[in-house]
């Protein structure tokens, strides 16, 4: 099967050496260390924006939104869906000599393109901060860049980064309509991906770091959630205003 019509080999060869690292810096919005980097951020931005205006500690009802939590939570499922989908696939990358860039064996689909497409298209879709299309310009020139990218480093063929695409925007229209504000169900579906990517891989080092980062993330969750805990970080907030 054809998966590039040659398109990857014409970008590889017009890519002189000198200029590779732009197209590293290409591939960062899709770099996991990033997308955790990213979500960290948003969980402590929305956890600094509801404890501004409280006055006494028992006004903070929770550290953060079921929309940021669930967000957080279908990202971390996406990451898990997208180890398993490559082993799924099985599809071996374009020749080693292309590579600019060290790369796990699997290229279909390719894994900075569908995560790119998971937490920048749904921060455009699941949150309002400025403008619709402001969110939507932003996300789109995000996950195209990165697309470019991993085609132009000659690790990735062309229907690989349009597979991302794809795969990423469906799992986004599913998870808006049956996880949006669910934090609790966000989490399972997440853990299900993140145990199928486990077993399916034979425990690969890739789905052991997704399966803990979601195990981590939903024990982290509950417990920064309990009263106590809550009551405790609310009363430091307090203190230091």
């Amino acid at each position: 099967m054809n998966r590039d019509l040659g398109v990857t080999e014409s970008i590889r060869g017009a890519v002189p050496e000198s200029v590779e690292w732009i197209f590293v810096l290409g591939s960062l919005p899709g770099e996991l260390l990033l997308v955790v980097a990213v979500l960290a951020s948003l969980y402590l931005g929305d956890f600094f924006t509801r404890v501004q205006n409280i006055r006494s500690p028992e006004q903070l009802t929770r550290i953060a939104s079921d929309n940021t939590v669930a967000f957080i939570a279908i990202v971390f499922g996406g990451l898990s869906l997208i180890v398993f989908l490559e082993a799924l696939f099985g599809l071996s990358r374009p020749p080693e000599e292309w590579h600019a860039v060290a790369v796990s064996p699997y290229s279909f689909p390719s894994g900075h393109t569908m995560a790119a497409t998971i937490l920048w298209g749904g921060l455009a879709l699941f949150f309002s901060t400025g403008k619709s299309w402001q969110r939507d310009l932003t996300a789109g020139v995000l996950i195209a860049m990165v697309a470019f990218s991993r085609v132009g480093l000659g690790v990735h063929y062309l229907a690989d980064v349009i597979a991302a695409i794809l795969i990423g925007a469906l799992y986004l229209g599913i998870a808006r309509v049956l996880l949006w504000e669910q934090p609790k169900r966000s989490f399972a579906v997440a853990l299900v991906f993140a145990l199928a990517a486990v077993i399916f891989t034979a425990a690969s080092s890739r789905s052991l770091i997704a399966f803990a980062g979601t195990v981590g993330a939903v024990v982290g969750w509950k417990i920064v959630e309990l009263p106590s805990i809550r009551n405790r970080i609310a009363q430091f907030v307090v203190s230091i205003r």
